[in-house]
């Protein structure tokens, strides 16, 4: 019994550690926001030939228990987002946003 408990204790305690290092890196927390501004036109460099341009918003967004939260994050091309656009917002706590996509209306 003891052999077991030596052999499985271990296996467990180490699982549990990634586990709670992966969500502490790369979990994400869901908020929402919409578009309701424009945003800034920022020059990240040139890449093929060409200036390469972000728009960058800063916007309040709200979770699912409707706590407020300030985010900061750029558009993936270079045009602005569509105005009145509706988003769900990937915030991890220690690296920002993560991600977002927008959601059909």
């Amino acid at each position: 019994m003891k052999k077991i408990i030596f052999t499985v204790l271990p296996f467990l305690l180490a699982s549990g550690g990634i586990f709670y290092w992966y969500h502490d890196n790369y979990g994400t927390h869901d908020y929402y926001t919409k578009i309701n501004q424009a945003g800034t036109r920022t020059y990240i460099g040139e890449g093929a030939g060409h200036k390469v341009y972000k728009y960058r918003y800063k916007l309040a967004s709200f979770n699912a228990c409707g706590e407020e939260l300030d985010i900061d994050f750029n558009s993936r091309k270079d045009h602005p987002m569509k105005k009145d656009a509706y988003l769900i917002v990937h915030v991890n706590h220690k690296k920002g946003v993560m991600g977002w996509e927008e959601i059909a209306t």
